[in-house]
């Protein structure tokens, strides 16, 4: 951490905020104050506000606020150090080394890490010129046969690691140590490189500081990886960084993440921008977490091979936990028989595009994954698909998005399955005379009886809690069974009921409960009837009321989000 507190506020006094939030997101002047869409949660409306006089921003939609150190440690994902750094070089203000609290062991592996990046920048520039060299003959043909055009072989830096110890003695004649070559891990200990004979992608940060290399074996052996990555190190870490991300734009709003270096370097050269690709490693929870902070809803594009399809399906299983309640996911593309990636963008760069205008929303490829696991053709799997369903949805830890899922893939592939099994269950609740209900109780009590069902059979409130919010009735017995269901949302009703009595609500419920009907009818009915009969009777009775002037609207939001927070916050 910094201790020149008055570097710090001299960095803010020469950094104008709106200009350097203005880079990153798109602000309109409403009076004294600047206004755009908020880069840290997803909204449709200008909530985010800068404020030139005050040097601060602030959302007032998520409630996010600081000023414009805050703002880029944020957005960028860096340490406070770097964001000064950033903003120093802005205002031209050059930082005093003395300026910095280092132990004497960090100050130790900041030069090694910056050694580092020297030696693999350095290393990266033979590379390169061995591939326009004599040696790099069957390096280049390669490329000219996958169709690599040569302005790209100079836009990533590509080269060729030869067959002998030339980089090793051309890094000595630098001036670089043995102990910091071998601290690369770059070269083996016949000092040859351990990439040589491969084609080679150095890979770059989002500072464009050389981390490692990415080698491809040009000719055909046994035994031999076909892509080998550099080992991991201080500065190399293959779960958080990605291929090509040193080539991304922010204000895009978009990424795709496909399977390897000459995806996205064909991608990038079609136009496709912001395409990257995990270091041969499976796409990690990291690099999920990375890629939302860059694109609202990222895309994964592997092959569509069987190979790509299994690895898509099994990265399902790592964004279910990541999912929040800002309305970032993930979408899927699938490409036609097979094809991969690098392929298809160089024969039909057109085809390809109208597939990214028809994305896989991650909730059916969690469907069409489960339906490609079991196949519900009688009652034994159609008991396996629910069970299914109930294991990959508790991996969302949201409670309304679990519910929005489970009821999604319920209808999806348990109700509109197009299978050839028909489950012939009587639907009883349909066969209900029309007027049965009104038979039972009198229309004054059809309120008090739509609170009752819902006390009898607490689970109700998972499918009609929108409808019960509104409900006619008292709202302070409301108020409590919401607060009560939010704390246990597998109490039953009579556990709920005794709350009740024990908040005061004893005569209430006593007067509800009085004949019973609402226990008779939760022994008759399943819960999916129960919902039917429950919001058929409330819409008849409530037709026309519901959110009927802006004051009872405003109140009746309050109390849903309420509800909603406390569900989440379970």
């Amino acid at each position: 951490m910094f201790d020149n507190k008055a570097i710090i506020q001299q960095v803010k006094d020469r950094v104008n905020i709106v200009d350097v939030i203005g880079q990153r997101v798109k602000l309109q002047r409403k009076g004294a104050n600047y206004f755009g869409i908020c880069p840290f949660h997803n909204e449709k409306t200008s909530s985010f506000a800068v404020n030139p006089n005050k040097q601060i921003f602030h959302c007032f939609g998520c409630g996010k606020s600081g000023d414009v150190f805050e703002f880029l440690v944020d957005y960028e994902n860096i340490s406070f150090k770097e964001a000064l750094e950033m903003l120093a070089g802005i205002a031209g203000i050059a930082i005093p080394k003395n300026s910095l609290q280092l132990t004497e062991e960090e100050k130790i592996q900041s030069d090694k890490i910056n050694a580092l990046y020297k030696v693999n920048s350095a290393l990266k520039d033979i590379f390169h010129n061995n591939l326009f060299s004599d040696i790099g003959k069957v390096a280049r043909e390669y490329l000219i046969f996958r169709k690599v055009p040569e302005d790209l072989w100079r836009e990533f830096g590509l080269g060729f690691a030869s067959h002998t110890t030339l980089e090793y003695s051309k890094l000595l004649e630098m001036e670089f140590s043995n102990e910091i070559l071998r601290e690369s891990q770059n070269f083996l200990n016949s000092n040859n490189t351990r990439f040589f004979g491969r084609l080679i992608f150095p890979i770059e940060n989002t500072k464009n500081n050389v981390v490692g290399f990415g080698g491809r074996i040009l000719g055909i052996e046994k035994d031999t990886a076909k892509y080998i990555n550099s080992p991991e190190s201080l500065i190399f870490k293959k779960r958080e960084i990605f291929y090509g991300e040193n080539k991304i734009n922010r204000s895009l709003n978009k990424l795709v993440i496909t399977e390897g270096y000459l995806d996205v370097i064909s991608m990038i050269s079609h136009g496709f921008l912001n395409t990257v690709a995990p270091l041969g490693t499976a796409i990690s929870e990291e690099h999920l977490k990375k890629a939302v902070r860059i694109a609202d809803n990222p895309c994964i594009a592997l092959d569509g091979d069987n190979a790509g399809i299994h690895a898509m399906y099994l990265v399902i299983d790592k964004i279910l936990p990541l999912l929040k309640d800002d309305g970032k996911s993930f979408n899927f593309l699938k490409l036609p028989d097979g094809n991969d990636l690098d392929n298809m963008v160089n024969e039909n760069a057109e085809e390809l595009r109208g597939l990214f205008q028809h994305q896989i929303i991650l909730v059916d490829m969690l469907a069409e994954k489960l339906l490609s696991e079991i196949t519900v053709n009688s009652p034994e799997n159609k008991l396996r698909m629910v069970n299914a369903i109930k294991r990959e949805v508790e991996l969302i830890r949201p409670k309304l998005l679990q519910r929005f899922y489970c009821e999604y893939l319920n209808n999806k592939i348990l109700v509109n399955s197009n299978t050839n099994f028909k489950f012939k269950r009587e639907n009883r609740a349909l066969k209900i005379k029309k007027d049965s209900i009104e038979k039972v109780i009198d229309k004054k009590s059809q309120n008090e009886f739509l609170l009752g069902l819902i006390i009898a059979t607490p689970r109700l409130l998972d499918f009609v809690f929108e409808q019960f919010l509104n409900l006619d009735c008292d709202d302070g017995i409301k108020s409590s069974i919401m607060k009560v269901y939010s704390g246990d949302s597998s109490i039953n009703g009579g556990i709920l009921l005794e709350k009740l009595k024990s908040l005061g609500y004893n005569d209430t419920v006593g007067k509800i409960f009085e004949k019973n009907i609402h226990l008779r009818f939760g022994k008759k009915y399943d819960i999916e009837q129960l919902r039917e009969i429950w919001l058929n009777l409330y819409h008849k009775v409530n037709a026309g009321s519901v959110f009927c002037g802006k004051t009872n609207n405003l109140r009746k939001w309050k109390a849903l989000s309420s509800f909603k927070k406390k569900i989440e916050q379970d």
